[in-house]
């Protein structure tokens, strides 16, 4: 079961989750917590105890105390709290006696009073909620309706909430106060052909905006209007619904999405699962109205790599026989640039075979590359300051790596992390202006997929242990190789 992440009042997160049917805990709650707020370590994991047979959804009462709700074994809402803000926890206790057939989602009202949705054993949505905040619970109720999804929950601009669920048809019905924490309409019919459970949330104005899949594998977006729109619906205070749009066609079905953010613009780049091309989508609003998709061409192999260099936007990915590295870049015009290669003009330009897996980066004023030999399975190493084809450099830092390196900038170093050649030990490389390359370093074992970013005038790396699954957490200042420290993040049981 996936778990649940919320903020305690002085700002410290806080991670639940529900022991898996693997282990000798199963249902019971644990949770984990910041010791200090936005930054510092980790809790170990605490046993909060219960029988549950859900994922756990987590509110925040209005006096800064959280509280976590899940279904039991029978399918009743349980919940608990703690005693005071960012305290100890109190037992669990079950709220009324109806059943949920879907995970229970929780809500904050505008005044501070929680409430709680779910499906019901005869297809209605249920709530019940907080008389009073942080006090005691009404009964259950039922707001009606033939529906065959989770809820999901937002509030509105001006305070009140609205409900998202889909109906037994697979189309996409809501449901609002009519005023702030008072009574509530009757359905309304938003359309389409829906497959997931909706994900709703607040745009910078207030206005709600949803996504969703569709039964064909589609992401479609629908968004809060300011005026105008879908006429036939019930007007609501905050605006009418606009209609679906794709979101975005040209990545339907494409994988191993990378972003970027470049020129005030965000952009998604993937591989096309069907011709293997690189697809590019982008968007300024991102509000459904403004994305453009297109076409990159070319037949690539796993994840590209894009960063933002030189004022351009630079890609690069493996070729069609994994094993060619080839890159385009986009400076901020209406076009790509197409490279020459001594045959005529076209899409891609070949950097060099054979490698795989490629990490990019920019420092001392230069695009740095870096990627696994695919004969030899050493680091290999290129780099420009032009970048247009003509001054592409080469090196090979050796070893045997796995996998894709990852490759970051801290303290005026580059560092270089990589998977070592049995897949569970990570070492890394690093480069000073004064020294150039350091050695091999061995990190950590066992361990695998590693991932390094510079945080709190730390270097930190995060990688997934081999031995147990858990996620685990090395860092050091000087990272010379006498002051690395380790922990375990652990897991969600």
């Amino acid at each position: 079961m996936y778990p649940a992440v919320a903020r305690n009042a002085d700002g410290r997160l806080e991670a639940f989750a529900i022991a898996s049917q693997q282990d000798s805990a199963e249902g019971r709650l644990y949770d984990i917590w910041q010791t200090s707020a936005g930054g510092g370590g980790w809790s170990g994991w605490n046993d909060l105890g219960g029988k549950l047979n859900s994922p756990p959804t987590v509110g925040l009462n209005r006096d800064g105390r959280l509280e976590v709700f899940a279904l039991g074994t029978s399918k009743g809402l349980f919940h608990m709290a703690q005693g005071c803000a960012g305290c100890t926890w109190g037992g669990w206790n079950q709220i009324g006696s109806w059943q949920m057939q879907s995970d229970p989602v929780v809500a904050s009202n505008a005044d501070g009073r929680l409430e709680v949705f779910g499906l019901g054993l005869d297809s209605a949505l249920i709530h019940v909620w907080q008389n009073s905040p942080g006090g005691g619970w009404s009964g259950f109720a039922s707001l009606g309706g033939h529906l065959g999804s989770a809820p999901s929950v937002a509030m509105n601009a001006d305070g009140r909430l609205e409900v998202f669920m889909l109906d037994s048809g697979n189309s996409l019905y809501h449901i609002w106060q009519m005023c702030v924490g008072c009574g509530w309409s009757g359905w309304d019919n938003l359309g389409g052909t829906i497959g997931s459970v909706p994900a709703v949330a607040n745009n910078a104005d207030g206005r709600l905006d949803g996504l969703v899949v569709g039964v064909d594998g589609v992401s479609y977006h629908i968004w809060q209007m300011n005026g105008g729109g879908w006429s036939g619906f019930s007007a609501q205070p905050n605006g009418p619904w606009s209609r679906f749009s794709a979101q975005p066609n040209a990545l339907a079905a494409a994988t191993t999405p990378v972003v970027a953010a470049y020129a005030g613009q965000f952009h998604v780049f993937a591989r096309a699962a069907g011709t293997g091309h690189l697809v590019h989508a982008v968007c300024v609003a991102c509000n459904g109205f403004d994305w453009r998709f297109e076409d990159l061409g070319g037949f690539i192999t796993g994840r590209p790599s894009v960063t933002a260099y030189n004022g351009q936007l630079q890609i690069i990915a493996d070729g069609a026989d994994g094993a060619t590295l080839w890159h385009k870049w986009y400076d901020g015009g209406t076009l790509w640039h197409r490279w020459f290669d001594g045959a005529g003009w076209h899409d891609w330009q070949k950097i060099a075979c054979c490698g795989a897996n490629p990490a990019t980066t920019v420092y001392n004023n230069d695009l740095q590359l870096f990627a696994r030999d695919t004969g030899t399975a050493h680091l290999i190493t290129a780099w420009c300051a032009a970048c247009d084809g003509s001054d592409w450099h080469y090196g090979d830092l050796g070893g045997s790596i796995t996998g894709r390196p990852d490759v970051s900038v801290y303290g005026g170093q580059l560092r270089v992390l990589a998977d070592g050649w049995d897949g569970t030990t990570v070492f890394q490389r690093w480069y000073d202006n004064s020294s150039g390359w350091h050695d091999w370093q061995q990190i950590g074992s066992p361990a695998d997929q590693p991932t390094g970013l510079a945080f709190g005038n730390r270097f930190h790396v995060i990688a997934h242990s081999t031995s147990t699954g858990h996620v685990v957490h090395a860092w050091c200042a000087a990272c010379g190789g006498a002051d690395w420290n380790f922990e375990d993040l652990g897991t969600s049981h």
